[in-house]
């Protein structure tokens, strides 16, 4: 019997939009993903909420991909 090594080498793109903009600096971590961040200014109580992201959830990427997400101010 051999021994088989599995190594992935795409993950999958989290959900984040309506989620607090720190998350995806702690995911990008751990998925293996970076982060580009563009803020816009809203008004209202909420701040640091991610409001769009590209690729959207669920799609697989190769690890080292880049979300570019969108944030309130």
């Amino acid at each position: 019997m051999r021994a088989v090594k599995v190594v992935y080498t795409s993950t999958t793109v989290p959900h984040l939009i309506g989620t607090d903009a720190h998350g995806p600096l702690a995911l990008g971590g751990l998925l293996q993903l970076h982060f580009e961040e563009r803020y816009v200014q809203r008004n209202g109580p909420q701040s640091n909420v991610v409001l769009r992201q590209q690729p959207a959830a669920g799609n697989v990427v190769p690890r080292g991909s880049t979300v570019s997400v969108v944030v309130t101010r």
